[in-house]
This record gives C-alpha cells, structure tokens and sequence, in this order.
C-alpha cells in the first residue's frame, strides 16, 4: 500500500468518526428492592460546543419489562433545553418479545447539554433474566447547522434483585 493510499484511508477514517467525537449516550438503570419496578435513565454526555439541538433513536426493551408511551418522561437536559419527547410505538413486537419505541427530542434552537435527556418508569412482568438488556440503538444527533451527528448506542443490563 502506497503512502498516498494511507494517507488518504486515514483522512477518510477520521473524517468519518468526525461526529462520533464527544457526543455519546449512556443508560442506567435503577430497580426497586423487590424487583417489580424501576427506572431507566438515558443520559447524553457532549462537551461544550458539539452539543446536538434534536436527537433520534429507538429504545428496546426486553420482554420481561412493561413499558407504556406515558413511561418516558423527557428528563432535566432536554427540559433545561426546551425539548419535545415524542415516541412511537414500533410496528409488532421484536424478536424474543422486545417492545421498540422510535424516540425524537426536538423544539427550537437550544442545544441539548449533557445529562438526563429521558427517564423511563417500568413494570416487571417477570424476573428479569442476568441477559436481559435495555438498548439504545441508531442514534442521531442533530447540530444547529442541521448536519447529522451519528452517536453510538448502548445498553444496559436489567440486574434482577
């Protein structure tokens, strides 16, 4: 391989990891001491400056938790933020009985810092299995000049108590 071709593979590379720098999304989750409900936290961390002022993306579920569209709450950045929830149930359930909610965070021209931007309240329809995880997938920030801002997903485990 040519240094020209390297060097031209490594501008690429970097160039398309552009909007991956800062910005990314974590999820905790908090269960209640018998396990029958709880909270999930979405939570996005962007350093001053590359922070989006919408977000997209689709929550998953495992089937061994209830959650209703009235069960995601916009949290204390996207309210600082001015922002509209707005999910969407998916079409059927997913494979192994997942619930899927398609997810937009929008509404002027504020930027979304770091914190909160959803709290999820659930029930437990069963014990949760050490497997079961809550995923955050295909996420997309927005920046104010209105070019997209890829964000990787991530998950969490449901610990059973």
């Amino acid at each position: 391989m040519g240094r020209k071709t390297r060097a031209r593979g490594t501008a690429v590379f970097f160039l398309s990891c552009a909007g991956l720098w800062g910005q990314s999304v974590s999820i905790s989750t908090i269960s209640s001491p018998d396990g029958s409900s709880g909270s999930i936290l979405l939570k996005l961390e962007a350093p001053a400056g590359k922070t989006p002022v919408a977000l997209q993306w689709n929550f998953i579920f495992p089937a061994s938790i209830a959650v209703d569209l009235s069960d995601l709450i916009a949290g204390s950045a996207a309210e600082a933020a001015e922002k509209t929830l707005t999910c969407a149930a998916g079409a059927g359930k997913q494979a192994g009985g997942e619930t899927l909610y398609r997810c937009i965070l929008y509404g002027g021209q504020k930027p979304i810092s770091s914190g909160v931007i959803v709290t999820v309240h659930y029930r437990a329809r069963n014990k949760p299995k050490t497997s079961d995880k809550v995923r955050a997938e295909n996420v997309l920030g927005t920046a104010l000049d209105i070019k997209p801002i890829p964000i990787a997903g991530a998950e969490a485990p449901l610990v059973p108590k």
